[in-house]
């Protein structure tokens, strides 16, 4: 929850107010990680702890996959 926020916080330069959707999303992402990390068993090797960071990573990359990733590019920001 704290690097949601620190995030959110980094966006105060950018002249950018956060939406709700925005933040809620910092909140779910946030709450999910904190109840993941809970659950999983800590890890002593090095190499065990990369395997899991590259799963995590790949599993994020196929459940962006569907969704253009380009949005603001194409639309600006602060579109619906």
């Amino acid at each position: 929850m704290a690097v949601s926020g620190l995030v959110l916080w980094c966006s105060i330069p950018l002249r950018q107010r956060p939406r709700l959707t925005t933040i809620s999303n910092a909140v779910l992402i946030g709450l999910s990680t904190n109840l993941g990390l809970d659950r999983l068993p800590a890890l002593r090797g090095c190499a065990l702890r990369i395997a899991r960071s590259c799963v995590a990573l790949v599993l994020s990359a196929l459940a962006r996959a569907g969704r253009p990733c380009a949005h603001a590019s194409v639309h600006g920001p602060g579109t619906p």
